[in-house]
């Protein structure tokens, strides 16, 4: 099983016509069963935080092409 690359810092991701950026990870160096990586991003219109798991990253958000 090959791992999920996850998004780069400041690479911005449209969902249902919403626009976010991707701020940060976490928990990249947990070891504990069940702490995943978390992808920590914004929603750029209102700067509101928001956290998704990795695992669920790509399913849910589109990478906007610059």
């Amino acid at each position: 099983m090959s791992a999920i690359v996850p998004p780069k810092a400041g690479s911005r991701w449209t969902r249902k016509g919403n626009l976010y950026e991707v701020f940060w990870l976490t928990n990249e160096a947990a070891t504990k069963p069940g702490w995943e990586v978390q992808v920590i991003y914004f929603q750029v219109h209102d700067s509101n935080l928001w956290s998704r798991p990795l695992s669920e990253w790509y399913g849910k958000m589109q990478e906007v092409q610059s």
